[in-house]
């Protein structure tokens, strides 16, 4: 169900009762809507695009070809949410805090100068 442009703590609501992430795109750079799915537990289910590549596994979701994504969603669906919850939420904790970006922030500048 396409519900239109979701706004602030509204994201949170949805995010929290939704079963996966679906992103099917042909092109994509590091979607902040994967972040924001992770840092609620929220499975994502993409395809083999970007920097999708690097984040979504089959730990914290499926990363697929375009032809697989439907048996993908399936299986991240019959294994539920709560399969990969704290997977989710590691993800999210190891790679996009605000600390971890500051982390890296200052290693490439000390590596700069």
């Amino acid at each position: 169900e396409y519900v239109g442009v979701i706004k602030d703590d509204e994201k949170v609501k949805y995010f929290n009762i939704a079963s996966v992430l679906a992103i099917p795109s042909f092109s994509e750079a590091l979607p902040l809507v994967m972040i924001e799915a992770f840092s609620c537990g929220l499975p994502v289910v993409a395809n083999k695009v970007g920097g999708l590549n690097d984040y979504v596994n089959e730990t914290n979701g499926a990363i697929c070809n375009f032809n697989e994504f439907e048996k993908a969603l399936k299986l991240v669906l019959v294994n539920g949410r709560g399969h990969y919850h704290t997977n989710c939420i590691d993800t999210y904790k190891k790679n996009f805090t605000e600390d971890v970006f500051k982390k890296r922030l200052l290693k490439i500048l000390d590596l700069n100068y």
